[in-house]
């Protein structure tokens, strides 16, 4: 993903699922799009941002106790050139805190980065699960180097902790909180979701001009082919306070996960987010004619994320 992003930034070929490759064939298949090719459709929608989650205290700037982990944020920031955005949100009932990485230039995506305190359920047995989940990975499934270079192929087969945990500790960590079950079955390396930047789409068919006209046009658009997050709640887009950040999602893909003595974990993968960045001030707009016009837009639109979207959005991993 990253790898791709920093040889040819412009080009959502970069992305490490195919799922919205064939989310736009599937739309091709219902909607008119004239002379536009699906190639064309690809490279004019850029990546808003991609998340990744992981558990409280396993990664620590420097620390060599958890060295068989991928520290996601540090390696962005020393071999990308990522930033820390300063920016803290906090999810007290999910027990989740999360910060945001700017990226070197505006047209990278910017990353999310949320953890969960697990020792703030106060539920000794929880905890235990989790410690070991996350020790299984010591001495079987590879570290250093050999990691990172899963991490950019997003191998999520080598990312998984449920290895040592059954079916009955599982499914009672889900119980507790989705966002925990869901790194069991994922680990902490692997995207737990990728947000298209609508207001950067020069297709026709994808192009809008606000957070509203994406809420009616690329709803119904990808209603069609997925279900969205918060549709039987009637709650599908979230807009920030300042009504300048608009969201939706949908669900994530079930998959199956299966553990070391071979019984079967119901568990969910990635998802897809859409988002639309209003300018902050009005009447910022500008003509789009080359790359450099595309940057200087991105910089007058609203920055960040907000803890109530992001809060909904979470719920897209929900079993």
């Amino acid at each position: 993903l990253f790898q791709r992003y920093r040889e040819q930034q412009q080009s959502l070929e970069s992305h490490a699922s195919t799922r919205i490759k064939d989310a736009l064939k599937e739309i091709q298949k219902e909607e008119e799009f004239g002379d536009e090719e699906e190639e064309d459709v690809l490279e004019a929608i850029l990546l808003d941002h991609v998340a990744f989650r992981t558990f409280k205290g396993l990664h620590h700037d420097g620390d060599e106790k958890h060295h068989q982990f991928v520290n996601v944020k540090q390696m962005l920031m020393e071999k990308l050139r990522y930033r820390e955005s300063g920016e803290t949100l906090v999810f007290t009932k999910k027990k989740l805190k999360a910060t945001w990485l700017k990226p070197p230039t505006p047209l990278m995506p910017r990353v999310f980065l949320s953890e969960i305190d697990i020792e703030a359920f106060e539920d000794e047995r929880m905890s235990a699960i989790v410690r070991k989940a996350i020790s299984s990975r010591e001495g079987g499934k590879g570290k250093g180097a050999v990691l990172e270079d899963d991490f950019w192929e997003q191998k999520r087969d080598r990312f998984s902790l449920c290895e040592n945990v059954s079916k009955d500790e599982y499914e009672y960590i889900a119980e507790k909180s989705e966002y925990a079950a869901w790194l069991l079955i994922n680990g902490p390396e692997f995207v737990n979701h990728f947000a298209l930047a609508m207001h950067r789409c020069r297709s026709e068919a994808f192009r809008v001009s606000s957070g509203e006209e994406m809420s009616r046009k690329i709803v119904e658009r990808i209603a069609k082919i997925a279900k969205l997050n918060g549709e039987e709640e009637n709650r599908v887009m979230n807009v920030s306070e300042d009504r300048k950040l608009w969201q939706f999602s949908t669900v994530s893909d079930e998959l199956i996960a299966v553990n070391g003595t071979g019984e079967k974990l119901k568990g969910c993968g990635a998802y897809i987010e859409f988002a639309y960045r209003e300018y902050i001030s009005t009447g910022e707009g500008i003509e789009i004619e080359s790359r450099k016009n595309l940057e200087e837009d991105e910089s007058k639109r609203r920055d960040g994320f907000e803890v109530a979207n992001a809060d909904a959005i979470f719920e897209s991993t929900k079993v």
